[in-house]
């Protein structure tokens, strides 16, 4: 099987972008005044989800040969693993907050300005533009 450390990295960037959808989901229906970025965050989530999702089908395919920048690969799902867990810590009430809510419960709140949707945004395009040019190049 071809790529079984890439197609590694690439399920457990997945299992992280689905951590992330679920906490944006609860944010969804309890934060109201954020509704656009949240939902703009999803979707930028759920778009590299899909493409992740593909790249892990062909790594997995014994038919397959190797991506042929799999070692730029496993380096940028390494970083994008990172920042996905940093967006997650960053949803995630039970984590940073749980000491605080135990103390003083109050409403669950959106914890990004405008700005800081934009610039995470802009990164899941930037991945999501990596995994999908690698996808583009070991099918041409």
């Amino acid at each position: 099987m071809a790529g079984l450390g890439e197609a590694a990295s690439v399920i457990a960037v997945l299992q992280i972008s689905q951590e992330i959808l679920s906490l944006c989901l609860k944010y969804f229906s309890a934060v109201k005044h954020a509704e656009k970025d949240i939902k703009r965050l999803c979707n930028e989530i759920t778009a590299l989800h899909d493409v992740l999702k593909n790249m892990k089908e062909l790594l997995e395919d014994s038919k397959a040969t190797k991506l042929r920048g799999s070692k730029l690969l496993v380096e940028q799902l390494k970083n994008c693993s990172s920042e996905l867990e940093d967006l997650k810590n960053t949803l995630d009430p039970s984590q940073a907050r749980n000491a605080l809510r135990r103390l003083a419960p109050r409403a669950l709140e959106w914890p990004f300005k405008r700005e800081g949707v934009e610039k995470k945004i802009t990164m899941l395009n930037r991945y999501k533009a990596i995994f999908h040019f690698a996808l583009t190049t070991d099918q041409a």
